[in-house]
């Protein structure tokens, strides 16, 4: 597989008050990707730290988004920036995809993959069609 990096997630107790387990890694870009959980609470932390430390988070609790911050403060990036690493928090262990996924636009990835995959079916399809007609107009002019 050319040109894909796998994605290892550490992880270890959190050091945040009221999150058990933090999950992290630095991606290919040199951003620090990290997601906090409390599975019993339903709450979630995403933060994505970049070359420039600076720290974008967000606060996932009980099926909502309480709130966004970069650096401590409110801002507007932090959906941008979060969203951007996307694909890096969709492959989360599972005990931090269940509560993550369908904010910034995580996804499970075998939906993703099954999509790509059944994409081929129609085309397929017309292919097997066509090459029975084909065969069927063959069979009948050489009679």
């Amino acid at each position: 597989m050319k040109g894909k990096k796998v994605t290892q997630w550490i992880s270890r107790r959190s050091e945040l008050s009221g999150f058990e387990k933090a999950y992290f890694l630095t991606d290919s870009c040199g951003d620090y990707v990290r997601v906090d959980v409390n599975p019993v609470a339903g709450r979630a932390m995403l933060i994505v730290e970049d070359r420039t430390e600076k720290r974008y988070s967000a606060l996932i609790e009980k099926g909502a988004i309480q709130w966004e911050r970069a650096d401590d403060r409110p801002s507007s990036e932090v959906e941008r920036k979060i969203r951007a690493k996307a694909r890096t928090f969709s492959l989360s262990p599972a005990d931090a995809h269940k509560l993550i996924r369908g904010f910034y636009g995580i996804r499970t990835p075998g939906v993703v993959r099954n999509r790509k995959r059944n994409g081929y079916g129609g085309v397929l399809i017309i292919s097997c069609v066509l090459l029975a007609i084909s065969a069927v107009v063959l069979y009948l002019s050489l009679r």
